[in-house]
């Protein structure tokens, strides 16, 4: 597994403030998981892309079998299963991580919980010497940010 680095501890550490600002309780994904080919199906559709790219390609995936199924908040996660009924936002953001690690992105998966109710989400990044990105994947809604420091000629 890949050690995280400053950098990742700074872009993961703004993220977290400007959070818990806003007065969100929320907890990293902790799990080992280990990608299996059963939860994750990138099968190189999608790689080979900036992150930005790479993110909508995945939504692109997503939406052909997307539904969401509150039903299912306590199932176990399993493509098979979310592909014939559906699922919540956790297994959602648990394939978008899977995903986006096996196509060799950093991604982990934040939980938020409110007053009467939680939600996850899937965040990956990128990072250069001098720039990087970060997306923010939430079931169909992807939110990609170019951080500065980028020349003309140089991709994330």
């Amino acid at each position: 597994m890949k050690q995280f680095d400053y950098l990742d501890i700074i872009l993961l550490s703004v993220i977290v403030m400007s959070l818990t600002f806003s007065g969100v309780y929320f907890y990293f994904d902790k799990s080992n998981s280990t990608l299996t080919e059963t939860n994750s199906e990138t099968n190189g559709t999608c790689g080979n892309s900036t992150l930005t790219e790479t993110s909508y390609c995945l939504k692109n995936q997503l939406s052909e079998f997307y539904k969401y199924n509150l039903t299912e908040k306590n199932s176990e996660y399993n493509l098979t299963r979310i592909k014939e009924v559906g699922a919540v936002c956790w297994q959602y953001s648990r394939w978008y991580k899977d995903n986006l690690i096996n196509l060799g992105f950093n991604s982990k998966t934040i939980e938020f919980f409110g007053n009467d109710t939680g939600h996850e989400i899937a965040i990956a990044w990128t990072y250069k010497l001098h720039g990087g990105s970060y997306c923010v994947l939430d079931q169909l809604d992807i939110n990609c940010v170019k951080l500065g420091g980028l020349t003309k000629n140089e991709t994330n």
